[in-house]
């Protein structure tokens, strides 16, 4: 609590202060407590952050593989194609029948 509204709750003449410094410790008590819940939420949630993160670049290595595996294959594939037509082709020319 600042030293004004101390100065000015202990000041007044009217007899309510008393209740009104209990109003306010009570309100910065919860205050309090809702930020440490708070800090603990939060905290959490940074848990939780760093977690998912590890995952996405887990996954997004996972899938750079993934990518580069298909890839690799259909050229492989395209290579097949050719090296089949190639040998239908060879197969149908008479010259290369003999």
């Amino acid at each position: 609590m600042n030293k004004y509204l101390m100065f000015h709750l202990c000041s007044r003449s009217d007899g309510g202060e008393t209740l009104l410094l209990e109003k306010y410790k009570s309100e910065i008590k919860a205050i309090r407590e809702e930020a440490k819940t708070l800090r603990m939420e939060n905290a959490h949630l940074r848990d939780e952050n760093q977690k998912l993160r590890l995952e996405n670049e887990r996954l997004t290595n996972d899938n750079e593989y993934l990518m580069k595996t298909r890839e690799h294959k259909e050229n492989e594939i395209s290579e097949l194609h050719e090296k089949l037509e190639e040998t239908n082709s060879m197969k149908s020319c008479r010259h290369c029948r003999k």
